[in-house]
């Protein structure tokens, strides 16, 4: 039996696209299956990032939306690996107190990465880590923190 996945204002039949798919257990064809599990987790990181561009909002800056955006994608991953309820509690708490710059300062410039960078380029979002938003935003950090970030996104090459 094929499965069935619309997109429109009302069921199918009524102006709405249909696609027809086959249910996974049909498949007998292990390339088929690697191509659908690559289109699966591929729409699902473009899913992730739309999601996060949504929950960051409007923000007065680039810088800032793109750090409530890796936020947004952070806290997302937390829910989907650790737990339901789990928040950057701690993030947030630190951003009330101090600016983004200087969290992005001492996250980026620590000794060790930290939680959100293991997490976010564990699932290949590297462009979203503290380290890749100071890069792009270079002149606002200091040469200490700058040296100390690339070293860390070259250790991630090798």
């Amino acid at each position: 039996m094929l499965g069935c996945f619309w997109i429109g204002c009302g069921p199918p039949g009524f102006g709405a696209l249909t696609l027809r798919m086959k249910k996974i257990t049909d498949y007998d064809d292990p390339a088929a299956l690697r191509r659908v599990r690559k289109n699966a987790l591929d729409t699902a990181t473009k899913a992730l990032r739309q999601l996060s561009l949504l929950e960051a909002g409007k923000h007065e800056d680039k810088m800032h939306l793109d750090y409530y955006q890796a936020l947004a994608a952070y806290e997302q991953l937390l829910i989907e690996t650790v737990h339901p309820s789990a928040r950057a509690t701690r993030t947030r708490e630190a951003l009330a107190k101090r600016t983004l710059q200087d969290c992005l300062e001492e996250w980026a410039g620590a000794k060790t990465p930290t939680r959100a960078f293991d997490l976010l380029t564990q699932f290949g979002l590297v462009d979203m880590t503290a380290e890749r938003i100071v890069l792009r935003y270079s002149d606002l950090f200091s040469e200490k923190t700058l040296n100390v970030v690339r070293k860390r996104l070259a250790d991630l090459q090798s």
